[in-house]
């Protein structure tokens, strides 16, 4: 990046937590965002026979005991991983 005014960064939002979470050399606070090429959007899905029915009830567990309540996902810093941490957040749940 130094003395490149001239370097494009072409990325997606797993970039934007990847930076974030690695403490990467270089952040974001050292770039302009110039244009939005796409939107991304994140679900909460589980299986057909999950206790689980509605979102509420996928909190309540986790604020009862977030070591009982399996999540998968992607990458550490991508839009999943920062979506749980938020929902854990809201819900008052400490992270781990």
């Amino acid at each position: 990046w130094n003395g490149k005014g001239n370097s494009l960064m072409v990325a997606g939002m797993v970039m934007v937590g990847a930076i974030i979470a690695n403490k990467a050399a270089n952040n974001l606070t050292q770039v302009t965002p110039i244009a939005r090429l796409t939107g991304e959007f994140e679900a909460l899905v589980v299986p057909a026979d999950s206790p689980f029915k509605t979102a509420a009830d996928f909190v309540a567990a986790l604020k009862a005991d977030p070591t009982k309540v399996p999540v998968a996902g992607g990458s550490a810093g991508g839009s999943d991983h920062i979506l749980f941490g938020l929902i854990a957040k809201t819900a008052g749940v400490p992270a781990t």
